[in-house]
């Protein structure tokens, strides 16, 4: 590593990139300072001590990756970032920082916490010699409400506002907008993109630099071409800091909100996109349970992957695969590879999806090779006790998912366990995986409404143990006065994990309905069907 940033106190950087919610788009260097992989933290850097900073989901992964004698490991909060500075850097400090990825608001808020410090902008590419990417683009036009129209909710906003222009930095809203995919993009088919909408209905995109075969301006253009403009609306929580303009007005971007609500068009796309991965799933089981030899966890990451590719409108995956066998299941987010290649013994929790035409695919389902423990049974039941609560609940119109996510929690909190992640979030219409702003989580306030696709993930995690989650697509509809879920995954979960006798009647009812649907999804072939029904128990 180039230690050429020591020359000043600290180097702060947050996991994040110049296209929200893409946070694997570039270069990652929360694992180049760390060695740790994670799709969310931050790390301190100073020439005395370190910190990494990560949520919940990746605690136990930091503990056993990182060497605590020379990193501390801490919670991931904004507020605890500058604690720890103000504890461990002196007033006047000069730390770096690499604009491009703090957001206006986040850096606003450090400064204004830590005015006695000087912050110093730093291309972190540049500093520490990071190659630089060349992508391909390959673009497709979408089914979707006409361009105009979507386009109407940002004219409108610029013209209540008496803007000039209106600046959108968040890919998934510019694909949403443009009814347009790139299918070269990993994981997320959008392209690395601003776009720069005038009063005047003119729309002017600008794409990243590393593009080779882009007709468009990159966005150092932008920078020059904002000049141009006296007043421009942006969303400081998604503008980065890299981008600056003299009259630079906070506008929340509505796109998240709005398409966080599905189209029927849309919704009719992303269930047959779940009865394809679904299917992947189904067959994904089977080879598990027929296949007598060694089972690794990377075997499992390429044999799903290979599932999927046999369904017709498979593209690519829509985040890394999760492959997590026995006590590898405990760490929540959990990254097999070949230094770590672990044989399943019994349990694995393998969390995965997809990319299709045209849909996002998000699912988890703990499976085990012979008789779970009884304390493993125990574990999956409660979970699956959640999971139900969760699909089969009746909210009144009006509320935040947040009901939810204690309906899900209720029956491991009576045996004293919790897990330390949200119950779901909101998936794209082949976008996003993880999309806002909906989310079952308790410190979300966002209302409940009709057509919005939601995850629904209880688990437990027992460090050097056991991990288990239980994770399928649902969308939500109105009922009256009242917002019910019908799920879209359909795939059978592990009889052998069921202890029948914590099951009441209502849940054992969903249960025979759920898997009765299972075996209706034409993309199964008939000697899996009949496989599936030897694996399909009545209760």
């Amino acid at each position: 590593m180039n230690t050429d940033f020591l020359k000043n106190d600290g180097l702060l950087y947050i996991k994040a990139s110049h296209y929200p919610g893409l946070s694997d788009c570039g270069f990652d260097f929360l694992k180049y300072f760390t060695g740790m992989q994670a799709s969310a933290g931050a790390v301190v850097l100073t020439k005395n001590r370190n910190s990494v900073f990560v949520d919940g989901r990746y605690e136990l992964a930091a503990k056993l990756s990182i060497d605590s004698d020379n990193c501390e490991i801490n919670s991931l909060s904004i507020k605890g970032i500058v604690s720890w500075i103000k504890n461990n850097l002196s007033k006047s400090s000069n730390i770096l920082v690499d604009a491009r990825f703090f957001s206006h608001e986040t850096i606003r808020f450090i400064q204004s916490e830590l005015l006695d410090y000087k912050f110093i902008p730093q291309d972190f590419d540049a500093l520490f010699d990071i190659p630089i990417i060349n992508r391909e683009s390959q673009i497709i036009s979408i089914p979707g409400k006409q361009q105009d129209k979507k386009l109407e909710f940002i004219y409108n906003l610029i013209d209540e506002h008496r803007l000039d222009a209106y600046l959108v930095c968040d890919p998934c809203s510019i694909a949403w907008l443009l009814n347009i995919r790139d299918l070269k993009t990993q994981n997320t088919p959008v392209l690395l993109c601003y776009l720069l909408i005038t009063k005047h209905r003119e729309k002017y995109l600008y794409v990243d630099k590393s593009y080779l075969d882009m007709p468009y301006p990159t966005i150092s253009k932008l920078k020059n071409d904002l000049n141009d403009y006296s007043s421009v609306g942006a969303d400081f929580k998604e503008v980065p800091y890299s981008i600056q303009h003299h009259n630079l007005i906070n506008i929340k971007n509505p796109i998240p909100a709005i398409k966080s609500i599905k189209s029927d068009e849309e919704l009719r796309h992303i269930k047959q996109a779940a009865l394809q991965d679904s299917a992947a799933i189904i067959n994904f089981i089977r080879w598990f349970d027929e296949t007598l030899g060694t089972i690794t966890e990377i075997e499992c990451v390429r044999k799903i992957l290979e599932f999927r590719q046999r369904m017709p409108d498979f593209i690519g995956n829509s985040f890394g695969t999760i492959a997590a066998a026995d006590e590898n299941a405990a760490i929540v987010h959990y990254a097999p590879s070949q230094d770590n290649d672990k044989t399943v013994n019994n349990i694995l929790l393998l969390d995965s999806g997809g990319q299709y035409k045209y849909g996002t695919t998000d699912i988890t389902r703990t499976i085990a090779r012979k008789e779970p423990k009884a304390r493993e049974k125990l574990c999956y039941t409660l979970v699956l006790k959640g999971h139900l609560a969760v699909a089969q609940a009746k909210i009144p119109k009006g509320n935040s998912a947040a009901i939810l996510d204690a309906l899900a929690r209720q029956f491991l909190l009576n045996y004293n366990l919790d897990y330390g992640h949200s119950t779901g979030h909101g998936i794209g219409y082949m976008l996003g995986v993880h999309e806002g702003p909906i989310a079952i989580s308790k410190y979300n306030s966002v209302e409940l409404q009709s057509n919005m696709v939601l995850s629904n993930e209880p688990g437990v995690y027992m460090e050097g143990s056991i991990g288990v989650r239980l994770e399928n697509m649902m969308v939500s509809k109105r009922e009256g006065d009242y917002i019910v879920f019908d799920t879209v995954s359909l795939v059978p979960f592990d009889y052998k994990f069921i202890d029948f006798s914590l099951l009441n009647g209502n849940e054992k009812l969903w249960l025979n309905e759920y898997h009765k649907m299972i075996t209706n999804n034409e993309f199964l072939e008939k000697d899996t069907i009949n496989w599936l029904s030897l694996h399909i128990k009545e209760f």
